[in-house]
C-alpha cells in the first residue's frame, strides 16, 4: 500500500516525506477503493522494543504534566477500578493520559473513556499509535514511539486547525501536525485559547483551540443562516410549485371531464354511424338494384330507339314509294283523261262524219 485515507478522510501518501514513518505498521487507514482496512509494512530492521516505547512515552509524559504544573502527576496510579497511564491533577481539574501501543477496538477505548470519567476524571485524553477511532474519541495519533529519531514526540492526527476549504468558498477544520508537547501544554493550560475536544462534523471529532473553534461555530452559524434562507426560499418555491400543482391538477381534471365528454360523444356518433352504415349498406343495394334497373331500361330503350330508328327509315321509303306511286298515278289519270278526249274527239269527228 503507497495510498489510502486516513482519519477524517485524509489522503495519505507514504512516499512523502516522514509519512511512512507516522503510519509504517500502524491501523487507522482505509483503502482508497474500497473502503477496507489497510496499513504499511515496517521495513526490514523493524522496530525496538514495544516495551521500552511504550513505558517511555508514558513517563516521558507525567515529565511534562508535572512541568506544567501537575505536581501530583503518576504513572499508572489506581483510579476508580481502572489505572490510567498517567494522572495527575491541576487547580482541581483531574487529567489522565491513556498511551496506547496495540491495537485497542472503539468500544473497550469508549468503556475505558467513560470508565475513568465515571472514576473523576475530568479530561481523558488518548495518545494512540494506530488511528482505528482518532476522531471518536478524544484521541490524537503519535507519529512515532522514539522520539530520538524525530527530534521529539509529534501528533499527525486527532488535532484540527481553521482554515480556508481546498476547493470552494468557505473554511473548514483540517488535520495539523503539533509538537506533543505544544499539546500537553495547551490541553493543561487555563488561558483563553486552551484546547478543546469537539465535533467538526456530524461523526467526526477532534483537538483544536477555542479560537479555532469560535471560528468554526461563526462559520457554521453562517452556513446555518445561509441554509436557513435557501431553505426557506426553497420551501417558497415548494409551496409555489404545489399551488401551480393544484392548479394543474385543477385544470387536468377538468380537462378530463371534457375528455370524457367528448369521448361519450364520439362513442354516440360512433353509434349512430354504426346504424347510419346499414342505412346506407341498404340504401347502396336499393341504389345499385335501381342502377340495373335503370341499365336495363336504357339498354330497352336503346333496342326501342334502334327500331323507331328502323320503323322511321320504312315510313321514309314507304312514303317515298307512295309519292312515286302519286306521281305515277296522277301522270296515268292524266293520260286516262286526255286518252279519253281523244276518244270523245274521235267519236264526235266518227258521227260527225257519218252524218
Amino acid at each position: 500500500m503507497t495510498a489510502a485515507l486516513g482519519p477524517y478522510g485524509v489522503l495519505v501518501d507514504v512516499h512523502d516525506d516522514g509519512v511512512f514513518d507516522d503510519w509504517e505498521a500502524k491501523q487507522g487507514l482505509r483503502c482508497l477503493l474500497c473502503g477496507n482496512k489497510v496499513e504499511p509494512q515496517i521495513p526490514v530492521g523493524g522496530k525496538g522494543s514495544e516495551t521500552f516505547d511504550h513505558a517511555l512515552l508514558k513517563h516521558w509524559t507525567r515529565d511534562r504534566l508535572e512541568h506544567y504544573g501537575l505536581s501530583d502527576a503518576t504513572v499508572e496510579p489506581h483510579i476508580g477500578d481502572q489505572f490510567p497511564d498517567v494522572y495527575g491533577t491541576k487547580n482541581g481539574i483531574a487529567y489522565a493520559v491513556e498511551v496506547q501501543w496495540s491495537h485497542l477496538d472503539l468500544d473497550t477505548a469508549r468503556a475505558r473513556t467513560e470508565g475513568l470519567r465515571a472514576a473523576g476524571c475530568d479530561r481523558v485524553v488518548w495518545l494512540t499509535r494506530h488511528c482505528n477511532w482518532v476522531e471518536k474519541l478524544p484521541a490524537a495519533g503519535v507519529s512515532d514511539f522514539r522520539p530520538a529519531t524525530r527530534g521529539g514526540y509529534e501528533l499527525h492526527t486527532g488535532v484540527l486547525r481553521h482554515q480556508p476549504a481546498r476547493r470552494g468558498p468557505g473554511t473548514r477544520m483540517a488535520v495539523a501536525r503539533w509538537p506533543l508537547d505544544r499539546f500537553l501544554r495547551d490541553w493543561t493550560s487555563s488561558s483563553t485559547d486552551e484546547l478543546a475536544w469537539a465535533y467538526s462534523t456530524a461523526t467526526t471529532a477532534g483537538w483544536a483551540t477555542v479560537t479555532d473553534w469560535e471560528q468554526h461555530t461563526k462559520d457554521q452559524a453562517h452556513e446555518i443562516a445561509t441554509k436557513k434562507r435557501q431553505l426557506a426560499e426553497a420551501l417558497a418555491e415548494r409551496d409555489q410549485l404545489r399551488t401551480d400543482l393544484r392548479t394543474a391538477r385543477a385544470t387536468a381534471n377538468s380537462h378530463a371531464e371534457k375528455i370524457d365528454e367528448q369521448a361519450q360523444t364520439i362513442t354516440d356518433q360512433v353509434r349512430t354511424l354504426g346504424e347510419q352504415d346499414g342505412t346506407i349498406a341498404d340504401q347502396k343495394k336499393a341504389i345499385g338494384r335501381a342502377v340495373a334497373e335503370n341499365d336495363r331500361l336504357t339498354s330497352a330503350a336503346k333496342k326501342l330507339l334502334a327500331l323507331n330508328s328502323q320503323a322511321e327509315e320504312g315510313r321514309k321509303k314507304s312514303a317515298a314509294e307512295i309519292e312515286q306511286l302519286t306521281r305515277t298515278a296522277a301522270r296515268l289519270t292524266n293520260t286516262c283523261i286526255v286518252f279519253a278526249v281523244l276518244c270523245l274527239v274521235l267519236a264526235i269527228g266518227w258521227v260527225i262524219w257519218l252524218a
